[in-house]
Protein backbone atom coordinates (compact mmCIF):
# COMPACT_ATOMS: atom_id res chain seq x y z
CA UNK A 1 0.00 0.00 0.00
CA UNK A 2 1.44 3.35 -1.08
CA UNK A 3 1.49 6.03 1.73
CA UNK A 4 0.34 9.29 0.18
CA UNK A 5 1.68 12.11 2.52
CA UNK A 6 -0.60 14.02 0.61
CA UNK A 7 -3.35 13.19 2.54
CA UNK A 8 -4.15 15.91 5.66
CA UNK A 9 -5.78 13.45 7.46
CA UNK A 10 -2.98 11.03 7.53
CA UNK A 11 -0.67 13.86 8.61
CA UNK A 12 -2.64 14.53 11.54
CA UNK A 13 -2.56 11.42 12.82
CA UNK A 14 0.98 10.64 12.05
CA UNK A 15 1.57 14.16 14.12
CA UNK A 16 -0.52 12.41 16.84
CA UNK A 17 1.40 9.41 17.26
CA UNK A 18 4.75 11.08 17.69
CA UNK A 19 3.91 13.73 20.24
CA UNK A 20 5.89 13.38 22.89
CA UNK A 21 4.24 15.66 25.59
CA UNK A 22 1.23 16.44 26.45
CA UNK A 23 -0.15 20.13 27.20
CA UNK A 24 -2.64 22.40 26.76
CA UNK A 25 -1.67 25.30 24.51
CA UNK A 26 -3.58 27.83 26.22
CA UNK A 27 -4.37 28.33 29.59
CA UNK A 28 -6.74 31.46 30.88
CA UNK A 29 -6.84 32.72 34.15
CA UNK A 30 -8.47 36.09 35.70
CA UNK A 31 -6.30 38.62 37.23
CA UNK A 32 -5.90 37.70 41.08
CA UNK A 33 -6.44 33.91 40.55
CA UNK A 34 -4.23 31.14 40.57
CA UNK A 35 -3.20 29.21 37.23
CA UNK A 36 -1.94 25.73 36.32
CA UNK A 37 0.68 24.36 33.92
CA UNK A 38 0.66 20.66 33.37
CA UNK A 39 3.57 18.73 31.12
CA UNK A 40 3.45 14.69 30.21
CA UNK A 41 5.28 12.85 28.51
CA UNK A 42 3.99 10.10 26.63
CA UNK A 43 6.07 8.07 26.03
CA UNK A 44 8.62 6.85 28.94
CA UNK A 45 11.90 8.51 28.86
CA UNK A 46 14.94 8.64 31.17
CA UNK A 47 14.76 12.08 32.42
CA UNK A 48 16.89 13.39 34.49
CA UNK A 49 15.48 17.10 35.16
CA UNK A 50 12.20 19.08 34.15
CA UNK A 51 12.67 22.96 34.52
CA UNK A 52 9.63 25.66 34.07
CA UNK A 53 10.67 28.42 32.20
CA UNK A 54 8.60 31.50 31.15
CA UNK A 55 9.51 32.66 27.82
CA UNK A 56 10.68 36.61 27.48
CA UNK A 57 11.44 38.86 24.45
CA UNK A 58 15.40 38.49 25.54
CA UNK A 59 15.59 35.20 26.39
CA UNK A 60 13.84 32.45 28.76
CA UNK A 61 13.44 32.89 33.06
CA UNK A 62 13.79 29.92 35.34
CA UNK A 63 10.84 29.56 37.42
CA UNK A 64 11.84 26.23 38.92
CA UNK A 65 13.11 22.80 38.50
CA UNK A 66 12.72 19.13 39.67
CA UNK A 67 15.81 16.48 40.14
CA UNK A 68 14.99 13.06 42.06
CA UNK A 69 18.66 14.13 43.61
CA UNK A 70 17.72 17.89 44.84
CA UNK A 71 13.85 17.83 44.60
CA UNK A 72 11.71 20.67 43.70
CA UNK A 73 13.96 24.18 43.47
CA UNK A 74 11.63 27.34 43.34
CA UNK A 75 13.76 30.59 41.70
CA UNK A 76 14.32 32.93 44.47
CA UNK A 77 12.19 35.64 42.81
CA UNK A 78 9.42 33.50 42.67
CA UNK A 79 8.87 32.15 45.88
CA UNK A 80 5.23 32.35 47.22
CA UNK A 81 4.12 32.98 43.48
CA UNK A 82 5.07 29.59 41.78
CA UNK A 83 4.43 26.16 43.35
CA UNK A 84 4.88 23.06 42.20
CA UNK A 85 1.38 20.60 42.54
CA UNK A 86 2.66 17.88 40.81
CA UNK A 87 6.70 16.99 40.24
CA UNK A 88 8.08 14.13 38.57
CA UNK A 89 10.15 12.89 35.73
CA UNK A 90 7.09 11.91 33.73
CA UNK A 91 4.72 14.56 34.48
CA UNK A 92 5.12 17.85 35.59
CA UNK A 93 2.59 20.43 37.50
CA UNK A 94 2.74 23.99 38.22
CA UNK A 95 0.59 26.94 39.70
CA UNK A 96 1.24 30.87 39.35
CA UNK A 97 -0.71 32.42 42.25
CA UNK A 98 -2.25 35.73 42.20
CA UNK A 99 -1.87 36.28 38.80
CA UNK A 100 -1.05 39.69 37.62
CA UNK A 101 -1.24 41.10 33.74
CA UNK A 102 2.49 40.47 33.97
CA UNK A 103 2.02 37.07 33.68
CA UNK A 104 0.17 36.90 30.66
CA UNK A 105 2.51 35.13 28.22
CA UNK A 106 4.24 31.48 26.78
CA UNK A 107 6.21 28.94 29.65
CA UNK A 108 8.35 26.08 28.65
CA UNK A 109 8.40 23.02 30.42
CA UNK A 110 11.61 21.37 29.52
CA UNK A 111 12.13 17.71 30.18
CA UNK A 112 16.34 17.21 30.42
CA UNK A 113 16.39 13.31 28.90
CA UNK A 114 19.54 11.34 28.52
CA UNK A 115 20.46 10.64 24.99
CA UNK A 116 17.66 12.97 23.18
CA UNK A 117 18.29 16.29 25.25
CA UNK A 118 15.79 18.47 25.37
CA UNK A 119 12.00 17.42 25.06
CA UNK A 120 9.89 20.77 25.27
CA UNK A 121 6.43 21.50 26.04
CA UNK A 122 4.75 24.96 25.50
CA UNK A 123 1.87 26.91 27.07
CA UNK A 124 0.98 30.43 26.59
CA UNK A 125 -1.13 32.38 29.64
CA UNK A 126 -4.13 34.49 28.86
CA UNK A 127 -4.88 36.69 31.84
CA UNK A 128 -8.28 38.51 31.67
CA UNK A 129 -9.56 41.41 34.07
CA UNK A 130 -12.02 40.15 37.31
CA UNK A 131 -15.98 40.20 36.61
CA UNK A 132 -16.70 43.23 38.24
CA UNK A 133 -20.20 44.39 38.09
CA UNK A 134 -20.88 46.67 35.87
CA UNK A 135 -24.13 48.87 34.86
CA UNK A 136 -25.06 50.43 31.33
CA UNK A 137 -27.54 53.05 31.43
CA UNK A 138 -29.28 53.62 28.17
CA UNK A 139 -31.67 56.25 27.13
CA UNK A 140 -34.87 55.98 24.90
CA UNK A 141 -37.11 58.69 24.01
CA UNK A 142 -39.52 58.77 21.64
CA UNK A 143 -40.08 62.03 19.38
CA UNK A 144 -43.16 62.50 17.22
CA UNK A 145 -44.60 65.35 15.81
CA UNK A 146 -48.16 64.36 16.37
CA UNK A 147 -47.25 63.60 20.41
CA UNK A 148 -45.33 65.30 23.00
CA UNK A 149 -42.24 63.97 23.68
CA UNK A 150 -42.07 60.40 26.04
CA UNK A 151 -39.02 59.63 27.82
CA UNK A 152 -38.65 56.34 30.37
CA UNK A 153 -38.41 57.01 34.05
CA UNK A 154 -35.37 55.58 34.51
CA UNK A 155 -33.61 58.13 32.03
CA UNK A 156 -31.55 61.24 34.44
CA UNK A 157 -31.22 64.42 32.89
CA UNK A 158 -28.69 64.52 30.81
CA UNK A 159 -30.86 61.67 28.58
CA UNK A 160 -34.42 63.91 28.75
CA UNK A 161 -31.97 66.97 27.57
CA UNK A 162 -30.50 64.64 24.50
CA UNK A 163 -34.45 63.37 24.03
CA UNK A 164 -35.20 67.25 23.50
CA UNK A 165 -32.46 67.97 21.05
CA UNK A 166 -31.46 64.41 19.32
CA UNK A 167 -29.12 66.55 17.13
CA UNK A 168 -26.62 67.46 19.64
CA UNK A 169 -25.58 64.04 21.13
Amino acid sequence: MKNNSNNPQQEKQMKCLTELIRTRRTVTAAVGEEAGFNCELLQIKDVVQVTWLKVLPEGEETLASYTTRFGQKVNLAFKGKVGFTDAGLQSSSIFIRNVTEEDEGCYVCLFNADPEGALIGRTCLQVYGKNQPTSHKACCCIVSSSSPLTTFSSCDIFCVQSCMNPFSM
